[in-house]
């Protein structure tokens, strides 16, 4: 038995049009929202836990000594390591290992971080003789 062709393309648009409606009409999934513009409140079992690990002391120069001064940044709200490197023209890694930061996704608002080199920051420029 052969089929016209007519049938076929008829079979077949028939099949594509049942296809994409089946596609529009599969739920969506969207990825869940959290709100974080304002913090929680930590219930009292909570509060009487540990602290979390956090960045190693020696990640966080204190503020009063290296804030303002040239080579180092005080993290702002909104700031990532890697922005932070791209403003600098520096390398993420590079700012990691400078300020000894265990977890680089970790930067809190605040934190002063090295933003040059600790060599490039120590060595005076030297000015060419004449």
């Amino acid at each position: 038995m052969h089929q016209r062709p007519e049938i076929r393309v008829c079979q077949l648009a028939a099949l594509l049009a049942i296809i994409a409606l089946a596609g529009c009409s599969t739920a969506t999934r969207q990825a869940p929202v959290e709100d974080r513009s304002k913090a929680p409140r930590a219930p009292a079992a909570a509060a009487q836990q540990a602290p979390l690990p956090g960045p190693a002391p020696a990640a966080q120069l204190p503020v009063g000594e290296s804030a303002g001064k040239a080579g180092f940044y005080t993290v702002k709200p909104g700031d990532t390591l890697l922005r932070i490197a791209l403003e600098h023209g520096q390398n993420w890694r590079d700012l990691a290992r400078w300020n000894n930061l265990a977890n680089p996704n970790l930067v809190e608002v605040g934190q002063v971080l090295r933003v040059l080199p600790p060599a490039a920051q120590a060595a005076p420029v030297a000015a060419a003789p004449p």
